[in-house]
């Protein structure tokens, strides 16, 4: 290899600039390119228990069970008086998203279901996907948090 100091090479003033530009923005985080987008969520409906809720990203929004797969976050939190359950989810990245909100009224951290698995606690989608016969698909409850900002989610 040819050392540029000892064989006497000598770049450009043009050529370092060009160079130093190169490395100096591939440095550089793009504003806003990987930072995701922040979300503020608001769950409604919540009596006496415990608000909980999770958030999946799924690949394939085709999925329909999405509640099998694992949440990508997770909160819980006390309803203030008037049944308000507010928090907010940071830096989340611009794929598709659901979110499953329950209200624990036991406080045991599960949806409770009758022998027949009917729910016996309030629950909610995002997008307020309703669930006929089992829970909404992920299509059904799927948002991009770009698109949507701010969301709500009533406990029915």
């Amino acid at each position: 290899m040819i050392h540029p100091l000892k064989h006497g090479l000598r770049f450009s003033p043009k050529v370092i600039i060009l160079i130093t530009a190169i490395v100096f923005f591939g440095c550089l985080d793009v504003a806003g390119a990987d930072q995701g987008f922040d979300i503020n969520i608001e769950i409604t409906g919540a009596t006496t228990g415990r608000v909980m809720a999770s958030v999946y990203q799924l690949e394939d929004d085709t999925e329909t069970h999405f509640l099998t797969t694992k949440a990508v976050f997770k909160i819980s939190g006390q309803p203030d008086a008037a049944g308000k359950f507010r928090f907010t989810i940071p830096h989340l990245p611009n794929v598709k998203h659901a979110i499953a909100a329950f209200e624990d009224r036991n406080g045991d951290g599960e949806l409770n279901t009758t022998l027949f698995g009917l729910p016996t606690e309030k629950f909610g989608f995002s997008q307020n996907a309703k669930a006929t016969f089992g829970p909404p698909s992920f299509a059904e409850a799927a948002f991009l948090p770009k698109k949507t900002p701010e969301l709500t989610i009533d406990l029915n």
